[in-house]
């Protein structure tokens, strides 16, 4: 029990710091695509995003879908909404459920609604109960 409790804590945190740092990196991308002036088509934006491994497409405004049944005890996405709300301050939805392997995050700005895909594994540590079966299993 107490090594159960003291992995879920430490993937806890793992995946708090995982899930602030892909926001702030998102946070980045948006203060470039404000404050410096961009090409036709945001090739450099979209190079800068896939140094940050980050793929980032412009949707037209107001292209944000309606908010989806989260799920009841998905870290991630309660650590990512919290983070987005901290850093970023602007109208979001993300889509932890989709793409087993991305997570989706879109973020409206003035003019555009920025779509973002980030790797799971970038924002989120995997869980105690994978520990929980490493034990079991060697146990037996």
């Amino acid at each position: 029990v107490v090594a159960f409790v003291f992995m879920e804590r430490h993937w806890n945190t793992v995946t708090r710091r995982l899930s602030a740092a892909v926001v702030s990196d998102i946070a980045a991308l948006i203060d470039v695509y404000k404050n410096y002036p961009q090409d036709k088509d945001r090739a450099q934006l979209r190079h800068i995003a896939q140094k940050l491994q980050l793929v980032v497409d412009f949707l037209p405004a107001g292209d944000m879908p309606p908010p989806g049944p989260k799920p009841f005890f998905s870290l991630l996405d309660q650590t990512l909404s919290v983070q987005l709300g901290r850093q970023i301050s602007r109208p979001f939805w993300i889509d932890t459920v989709g793409k087993s392997n991305l997570v989706e995050i879109r973020v409206q700005l003035d003019d555009s609604v920025m779509r973002i895909f980030a790797q799971r594994s970038a924002a989120y540590a995997s869980n105690s109960e994978i520990f929980i079966f490493w034990m079991l299993g060697t146990s037996t």
